[in-house]
């Protein structure tokens, strides 16, 4: 009968991300409150008590400022990545491909998001995370307009290049350091300040790997299936006298899992970030990822989440058959 027996799971894992859609606004919402307060030991009140003893303080500020506004885009495009897996699956979609391009999708925009807002790193690196951040936003305008070519008044590219280089300007001005290619000066490959750089590109392989230590297969799988890899294709899809390696309910509960990973590694960085207590977000999120892997035959719980979020930070989940990471392949221990 296919879509998963009809509608089944696909609607059934609909309401697991919505429950979680809203859990997770729930978080942020104490995200921003908490973090108001400044609480000792966070994450924020390090980095305010850096910014008051800073000479340029002026400028710094408004990288943090500029910053923020950045950190609630990256979480509104999420979010709405995930609204778009919501209302796929409600409709019954099980097919993998698309599912597991959304998952990525919604899984870099919050790694990127944790690798600029990371209290494990001081706030000065983090103030230069952000600004590189900003940069290469502006600087990313070059390749867009020169992409369309001829489709773009002279105008435009005039206006792109002077935005740049005013910015430009304005770096130097304020001491920040530039390293631009040999090829194309007009752009940068990092940006430095007082001795601490940070390149303008995003590693994702690296910051899946450093914030989902238990999952960061999501990315691969996530990227194999986005970039129609090899590799990942028998898997998603079948052939002419093949059917696709997995099943439509282990791609929704692959796709879906992925997402309450992701959760989990938000929900570690902003308790740091801010001093909040989230293990009730990590609890609903356990319970939901339980729910989802009952529907494959054969699976019995384990462990509970504080477990798992022991677990996940441990190097154990690669050899022990009873961490949930290991549910996730096919033939794996039950």
């Amino acid at each position: 009968m296919s879509n998963s027996e009809r509608f089944g799971l696909p609607v059934y894992a609909s309401r697991i991300v919505g429950q979680q859609r809203r859990d997770v606004r729930r978080a942020v919402e104490e995200l921003f409150e908490q973090g108001a307060e400044k609480l000792p030991g966070s994450g924020i009140s390090e980095l305010v008590e850096w910014l008051g003893v800073q000479d340029d303080y002026d400028f710094v500020r408004a990288v943090v400022d500029t910053g923020l506004d950045d950190a609630a885009r990256l979480l509104n495009v999420a979010d709405d990545y995930a609204g778009a897996l919501e209302d796929l699956l409600a409709g019954g979609y099980d097919r993998p491909a698309g599912l597991f391009s959304l998952g990525r999708s919604l899984g870099e925009s919050v790694m990127q998001l944790l690798y600029l807002f990371d209290p494990g790193v001081t706030p000065e690196r983090r103030v230069v995370r952000q600004l590189a951040f900003q940069v290469a936003a502006i600087e990313g305008n070059l390749g867009a307009v020169n992409a369309f070519g001829l489709n773009v008044e002279e105008a435009d590219h005039v206006r792109v290049r002077d935005a740049i280089d005013g910015l430009h300007r304005f770096l130097s001005r304020a001491g920040i350091e530039r390293g631009t290619p040999k090829s194309v000066g007009n752009t940068s490959l990092w940006v430095g300040r007082r001795g601490v750089n940070e390149s303008l590109g995003f590693n994702a392989t690296d910051a899946f790997n450093k914030y989902m230590p238990d999952s960061s297969f999501q990315w691969v799988l996530g990227s194999g299936a986005t970039h129609s890899k090899g590799w990942m294709l028998p898997t998603l899809v079948g052939a002419f006298d093949e059917d696709a390696l997995a099943t439509p309910a282990e791609s929704v509960i692959g796709a879906v899992t992925g997402l309450l990973s992701v959760s989990d590694a938000f929900s570690h960085i902003a308790e740091k970030h801010a001093g909040l207590d989230l293990d009730w977000l990590r609890k609903a999120t356990h319970l939901r990822r339980m729910g989802l892997l009952s529907w494959r035959e054969g699976f019995r719980q384990r462990i509970d989440h504080k477990t798992y979020a022991h677990r996940r930070n441990s190097d154990a989940w690669r050899t022990d058959p009873s961490h949930l990471g290991q549910s996730f392949r096919r033939g794996a221990a039950s």
